[in-house]
C-alpha cells in the first residue's frame, strides 16, 4: 500500500507541476500586455500643454481638464446650414462645469478654445446665419440676405426696410464692401457702395455725411452696424461657445477667410492613420453616450477614403453610430464616419 500511495503522489506532483508551467507563448504574452497596458495609462499631452498641471486621476479621470483637439482639411457642421470649412485648427475642448468629460451628446456642456488656425465661413454659412440667427426678431430692418464674395470684397443682396421718418416699406439693396479685422478683434466689413431701387447712394451719402446706421437699423448679439461698417464678432454662433484671439479676416472666393493664433503653440502626435483630412483628439476624457473614451486618443475619418471628413457637431452620436469604430493595440480609437448621417 506504501508503494502504491507514492506513486499515486508521484502522479499528482506531476500533473500539479505540468498544470502551473507556464508556456513560452504565454510569457511573451503577459510581457507585451504589460507592456501595452502601460501605454493605455501614458498621458500623450501635445507639446505646449506639458506643463499643465495633473489633478488627481484615476479608472474614471484622467486628471487633465479638456480635450486637446487638431482638425485638417476637414468640414465642421455646426448645426443646420452652419459650416466651418477648416484648412488647420488646434484646439481645446473646454468642459464647462469643472470635473466633468467633454459630453459630444450635450453641446452646452464644453466651449471650443481656440489656439490657431486657418478656417473659412463660406457664403452658405454668412446667409444661414444672418437669415436664420441674427435677423430672427419681428422689428428687423434686414431680410432675405444673400451674399457672394471674391477676393476684392463681399457683395450684399437684401430687403431693407428704412428707419422712421422713412416710409417702412421693404426696398431691394444691394451693397458691397471690404472685409478686414478691427482693432478688437471683429470681422468688419466696411460698406463702400450701396444701391437702393437701382439707384446707387453711396457718394450722395458720404458727399451729406450720411451713415448708414442713420437708415437702417442692425443691433443683435454678435452682430451691430456702427456707422457703415458691419462688426461681426464670433458671439454670433450658436454654442458651443468659439473663444480664440483672430489675426486676420478677408474675402475670398469661397466666402471670409479667418485666422487665429497664439503666443501658446501646440504640437500635436501624429495620428495612427495617415490621412489629409481628419481629426484627432489627443489628451483629455471624451463621452460618447454612455461610454467615456479615457486619455483622449480618438481619429476621426471619412468612410470613404477619397472624401475629406464632415463632422456633424450637433449629431456627433449618430454619425459615429452610422460609420464603424475600430481600437488599434495602442489603445487608439479610430471612427470612419459618413459624410450623410443615415
Amino acid at each position: 500500500m506504501t508503494g502504491i500511495r507514492w506513486f499515486v503522489c508521484l502522479i499528482l506532483l506531476a500533473l500539479s507541476h505540468s498544470a502551473y508551467t507556464v508556456s513560452p507563448e504565454i510569457n511573451i504574452q503577459q510581457r507585451q500586455f504589460e507592456f501595452e497596458r502601460e501605454n493605455w495609462n501614458k498621458v500623450r499631452l501635445p507639446k505646449g500643454l506639458a506643463s499643465v498641471p495633473r489633478k488627481s486621476h484615476d479608472l474614471r479621470h484622467s486628471g487633465y481638464s479638456g480635450v486637446s483637439m487638431y482638425a485638417q482639411n476637414m468640414l465642421l457642421n455646426y448645426t443646420g446650414g452652419i459650416e466651418f470649412d477648416i484648412a488647420s485648427l488646434s484646439a481645446l475642448l473646454e468642459p464647462t462645469q469643472a470635473g466633468r468629460p467633454v459630453e459630444l451628446n450635450d453641446i452646452r456642456t464644453f466651449s471650443i478654445d481656440i489656439v490657431s488656425g486657418n478656417l473659412t465661413l463660406p457664403e452658405k454659412t454668412l446667409e444661414f446665419l444672418f437669415n436664420r440667427h441674427v435677423l430672427n426678431y419681428k422689428e428687423r430692418s434686414l431680410r432675405n440676405v444673400s451674399i457672394q464674395t471674391d477676393a476684392d470684397g463681399i457683395y450684399i443682396d437684401a430687403e431693407v426696410r428704412l428707419n422712421k421718418p422713412f416710409p417702412r416699406q421693404w426696398l431691394r439693396a444691394q451693397m458691397a464692401g471690404h472685409v478686414s479685422l478691427d482693432q478688437q478683434q471683429r470681422i468688419s466689413i466696411d460698406i463702400k457702395q450701396m444701391k437702393m431701387l437701382n439707384m446707387p447712394l453711396g457718394k450722395p451719402m458720404q458727399m451729406l455725411d450720411l451713415s448708414l446706421d442713420r437708415f437702417v437699423t442692425l443691433d443683435r448679439p454678435g452682430v451691430k452696424l456702427k456707422g457703415r461698417q458691419i462688426k461681426i464678432d464670433l458671439g454670433v454662433l450658436p454654442p458651443p461657445r468659439l473663444n480664440g484671439r483672430l489675426s486676420r479676416a478677408v474675402s475670398t472666393a469661397n466666402g471670409i477667410n479667418i485666422q487665429f493664433s497664439s503666443p501658446q503653440g501646440i504640437i500635436f502626435d501624429t495620428p495612427p492613420i495617415s490621412s489629409n483630412s481628419y481629426m484627432w483628439l489627443q489628451s483629455g476624457d471624451l463621452r460618447l453616450s454612455n461610454m467615456i473614451i479615457l486619455n483622449g486618443h480618438l481619429q476621426a475619418l471619412n468612410v470613404n477614403p477619397h472624401e475629406r471628413l464632415k463632422f456633424h457637431l450637433y449629431s456627433a452620436i449618430d454619425q459615429i453610430a452610422g460609420g464603424h469604430v475600430r481600437i488599434n493595440a495602442a489603445s487608439d480609437v479610430i471612427a470612419y464616419l459618413p459624410s450623410v448621417i443615415p
